[in-house]
């Protein structure tokens, strides 16, 4: 045994009822992880973006985070590749979020997936908390892929929603009174990027157009820097350190920015985003079992996809 960062000594004892359990090797992987993101939109799992990941891991030691549910991602994520493990914690109070040796067995692993659930849980539970240092610790010193689906990809970009805005276009009818947080993961290649999952199934273009609204009225945010990331269930978007990355999956990944500044923003009133119905272009780009079809964060522009023009007129929403 012996003493890590944070005061913890290693190995240390979870809380009661935070380890559902690990596969494979009882030993410290001493992989070397390359980084990387992927951001999945619900639904059924994309086996080709987990499998991403775990080559980005160098085949270390994978933990699971959830704040409901069991541990099936153990099996489901050992059996898709080579890694030295697969441990799932479960974390639903704040203080097994804050608890040191949470954070520590986070920091140990080469990879992090995040299930779907209520993100506001991650939000309670790891923002701010031990948790949420790890998984940032993970991202900018470590490089290690962090991953997420639903919930998991709803806290990823700078700016989140927490949960609970309707999915249709009374969104739209007063932007600046939605739920939006911020600066939750630290990732520097999602700065200024609002996500959204579930995307097409649930007819939410009016919601990611509201969360960029509100980004910038509640935030500051320029409309030059604001930018949007949506993804449909049963499809991924896995994104390397550089800022490239494919999409993988049968449905399809949407990447949103601005053309100019909304004519009408403000309390009580119905957004208008218009200029001439082109507000937001956004690069529709369909999933594929190789991810042949691909998207840079950084450029903003991809392969493979094409473009929409979204606008809001006085809360009606159009697509073209």
């Amino acid at each position: 045994m012996f003493a890590v960062g944070g005061g913890v000594t290693w190995p240390c004892t979870l809380p009661a009822g935070v380890n559902l359990g690990k596969v494979g090797s009882t030993t410290d992987s001493i992989a070397t992880p390359s980084g990387g993101t992927v951001l999945m939109g619900g639904g059924t799992d994309v086996d080709a973006a987990i499998q991403w990941m775990i080559g980005k891991s160098g085949g270390g030691d994978v933990v699971v985070l959830r704040s409901t549910g069991t541990n099936a991602y153990n099996s489901y994520i050992f059996g898709l590749g080579t890694v030295n493990s697969v441990q799932t914690l479960l974390i639903n109070t704040t203080a097994e979020g804050d608890n040191a040796c949470v954070g520590e067995t986070i920091r140990r692993a080469e990879m992090v997936f995040i299930t779907g659930g209520n993100q506001q849980d991650y939000v309670n539970y790891f923002k701010g908390k031990a948790v949420g240092a790890a998984l940032n610790y993970l991202i900018n010193t470590k490089h290690a892929p962090i991953g997420g689906t639903s919930a998991g990809m709803a806290i990823a970009g700078q700016y989140y929603h927490p949960g609970g805005a309707p999915d249709d276009t009374t969104v739209l009818q007063n932007p600046t009174a939605i739920a939006i947080g911020n600066n939750f993961l630290t990732e520097n290649l999602l700065a200024n990027l609002v996500t959204d999952t579930h995307f097409s199934q649930r007819n939410r273009q009016a919601r990611l157009m509201s969360f960029m609204a509100s980004a910038i009225y509640n935030f500051g945010v320029t409309w030059q820097n604001v930018r949007g990331a949506a993804c449909d269930e049963a499809t991924a978007y896995a994104l390397d350190a550089n800022g490239s990355g494919q999409v993988f999956g049968t449905n399809y990944c949407f990447f949103a920015k601005a053309t100019g500044a909304p004519e009408i923003l403000a309390p009580g009133a119905a957004l208008t985003w218009n200029l001439n119905r082109d507000a937001l272009n956004v690069y529709r780009v369909q999933g594929t079992a190789s991810g042949a079809n691909t998207f840079n964060i950084g450029t903003f522009t991809g392969t493979g996809g094409t473009t929409q023009f979204w606008s809001s007129d006085r809360g009606t929403l159009t697509i073209r």
